[in-house]
């Protein structure tokens, strides 16, 4: 796994990125310089051509194509071969290696919580290993190749050295995880190479990801059958997601490896890491990667003990798992509960707990691998017995395992219930008496994405379907039974925001195979706003705070609070009543007090409201838009003020101050028209946030 090294930068720290220390020093990293006297012809034989390597005076720039060919034909098509030999002899070359410090890197400011520890990624390259060497040496985890595919036929391989890598990797007590060299080109290669690895790696206790290694192939510069491809975005995108998606299907996690600029350039990152992990190559002292990730190659040609040749150095970020969510029933028994939840990217795995009425805490009974495996089935119960759950992620490390945060509590009765295919009820037999209607429906809670619903019991019946309204047929439709006259509410999933639905009950007998139903209750209800996480953010302008968000289209408005951290008490400061209105500005805080918002929805008379958010992010710069024809740019904040000039609609501002006048907050601007600027202030409401 090599990203070509273009140069090794020194970097200004700047606001949002931190520097750690490292505790030791065990790496030593270098920059390379290569030998100029090569004597390769394409007669060479393949100890003639280590022979070179070995001596230091290996350079690939003075090769011809027909002897860079040759020499990948020597070295069984490796895709690698030229990078590595070239990295071996500059190795070699006392006189072509700089040393860079190993003492002081620079971390994205994403890390600053996070625990960062030591690793590598190594191949056949990095010849016989001495595994034992290498933990002593302070590394805690290691990327082994598994294989990978060429990029000039597209024939698969396996590296020679995979198998005793892990199991020596292993038995020294490393965290193992293994990547793929890719050259997939579409959706169905890359799911091909993803069963491919996992053919390779399937007799082996691997604790981390399995990793689609995306990067073109260099050949004294970029080429083979993925860079020539040339994807699009959307292309490689899917190409990424199918290759991790397949890797997860099987219990394991997913995870992409590439450079900085591949990353940035040629793929929808937000895509990608919303699900799988992301390992960032870029080899500088500093990590400026703004996407999330979870890992950081910095360097590709460092020294390790116990490995005789150019070794890949990294850094991987612990982080406690976030909680899942949307915990729920998928179906139930009279003697067994199967439940289903939300993935968390990442996590080796699930722990279930469920709580002991006797023990009156919490127990575990159970786990589950990889982190797309997201249902659980508890066997052994009571019929009839309500029991109450939670579920959390987990990384499996052998510092130890890092539990994240519970799910919130579930709970739901041992009796026969499944969610069923979307269909309308037959019509109903013909009894001489029908059973009672629920006549109540309430919400015993909501999410954004849910509603659980509870509704009135009916004495005796056999149970309750449940429905909901399909606004393409115009039709409801049954999608859950429950089993028991106590059996009385339904959690419904994989709703949208602040959108209202239509949902529906009726009781029903069954006797010697016969179903008679009672009339159904209809009713309504909406899910919450969406919880503004990562597009909250203010900008201090002087005194002044602007708060900016990402508009909620389905909303009614916005309600902005004082939040005293110290009592944990918030006091509404502000309602906008438009959700078209995505900023405002309000005076600076002292320490100990900040700026919350949460939206709201009328519907029907009454007012949903969101969780509230999370404290906004800081953003430095800001700039908007002009949102009005013939807007003036004035020397002064108010209408009195001298025009400077106008301003056309659409027209780019960047904003760095605010003032008042009377009731009115005005921007301080500039704006650039060629080679001049035009500073001055425009009323806040006719410029957009951008």
């Amino acid at each position: 796994m090599r990203i070509k090294r273009l140069s090794k930068q020194l970097f200004i720290i700047s606001l949002g990125i931190f520097i750690l220390t490292a505790a030791d020093n065990i790496f030593d990293s270098a920059t390379v310089y290569a030998a100029d006297n090569s004597t390769i012809s394409t007669s060479s034989t393949r100890s003639e051509v280590q022979e070179v390597v070995d001596e230091g005076n290996f350079d690939y720039t003075q090769l011809s194509d027909a002897e860079i060919d040759h020499i990948y034909s020597l070295y069984g098509n490796d895709p690698e071969t030229i990078r590595q030999l070239q990295k071996q002899s500059d190795s070699a070359d006392p006189y072509g290696v700089a040393t860079l410090s190993s003492t002081t890197y620079t971390h994205a400011s994403q890390f600053k919580n996070s625990t960062v520890m030591k690793g590598i990624d190594v191949s056949e390259w990095n010849g016989s290993i001495n595994w034992s060497k290498v933990k002593s040496s302070g590394v805690t985890f290691a990327f082994i190749r598994a294989g990978g595919r060429y990029y000039g036929s597209g024939a698969y391989f396996v590296d020679s050295k995979f198998a005793e890598n892990v199991k020596n990797a292993t038995a020294a007590g490393i965290d193992v995880g293994a990547y793929f060299y890719s050259q997939a080109i579409n959706a169905t290669e890359a799911k091909q190479e993803a069963a491919y690895t996992l053919n390779i790696v399937s007799s082996y206790n691997l604790t981390l990801p399995i990793v689609m290694d995306y990067e073109y192939a260099w050949e004294g510069g970029l080429t083979g059958r993925l860079y020539n491809a040339h994807l699009s975005k959307s292309a490689a995108t899917t190409v990424i997601n199918t290759f991790c998606s397949t890797v997860e299907a099987n219990g394991y996690v997913g995870m992409l490896y590439a450079s900085k600029s591949v990353i940035t350039d040629d793929m929808n990152i937000t895509s990608i890491n919303n699900k799988y992990p992301i390992w960032n190559a870029q080899y500088n002292d500093s990590d400026t990667l703004t996407a999330i990730h979870s890992y950081w190659q910095y360097d590709d040609n460092g020294t390790v003990a116990g490995i005789s040749y150019p070794t890949d150095l990294d850094f991987k970020y612990v982080n406690t798992p976030v909680a899942p969510t949307e915990l729920t029933f998928k179906s139930s028994t009279s003697s067994s509960i199967t439940l289903t939840w939300n993935k968390v990217p990442e996590v080796y795995g699930y722990q279930i707990v469920r709580y002991d009425e006797a023990a009156g805490k919490y127990v575990s009974i159970g786990t589950t691998k990889g982190a797309g495996t997201l249902t659980y089935t508890d066997n052994g119960l009571t019929s009839g017995k309500k029991y109450t759950y939670m579920v959390r992620g987990y990384h499996k490390l052998n510092t130890g395992t890092v539990y994240g945060a519970y799910s919130q509590e579930y709970s739901c009765t041992a009796i026969y219930a499944e969610a069923v295919t979307a269909s309308t009820d037959p019509e109903p037999p013909i009894f001489d008496t029908a059973p009672g209607m629920p006549t109540q429906a309430a919400i015993a809670d909501r999410t954004s994405s849910s509603i659980n619903v509870r509704w009135s019991k009916i004495s005796g019946v056999t149970g309750y379907f449940v429905y909901k309204y399909n606004t393409s047929t115009g039709k409801y439709d049954r999608i859950a039974r429950c089993i028991g006259d106590e059996s009385r509410s339904y959690n419904f999933t994989g709703l949208a925001s602040a959108t209202e639905y239509k949902f529906g009950v009726r009781a029903y007998y069954e006797y010697n195979g016969v179903l008679m139903y009672s009339d159904r209750l209809e009713f309504s209800k909406c899910t919450k706003p969406r919880t503004f996480t990562s597009s909250y953010k203010y900008t201090p302008l002087g005194s002044y705070r602007c708060l900016h968000w990402q508009k909620l289209s389905n909303v009614s408005g916005y309600i902005i609070y004082k939040y005293d951290i110290a009592h944990n008490k918030y006091t509404r400061v502000k309602k906008i009543s438009s959700y078209k209105t995505t900023s405002c500005i309000l005076p600076a805080l002292k320490s100990g007090f900040g700026y919350r918002i949460l939206a709201y929805k009328k519907i029907n008379g009454t007012v949903v409201y969101g969780d509230i958010s999370k404290a906004p992010a800081k953003v430095s710069s800001l700039s908007g838009t002009v949102i009005d024809s013939q807007v003036r740019l004035r020397s002064g904040a108010g209408t009195s003020k001298r025009i400077i000039r106008e301003l056309a609609r659409g027209s780019k501002v960047k904003i760095s101050g605010c003032k008042y006048s009377g009731k009115n907050a005005w921007y301080k601007v500039t704006y650039t028209k060629g080679s001049k600027k035009y500073t001055g202030y425009i009323r806040s409401d006719f410029i957009r946030i951008n």
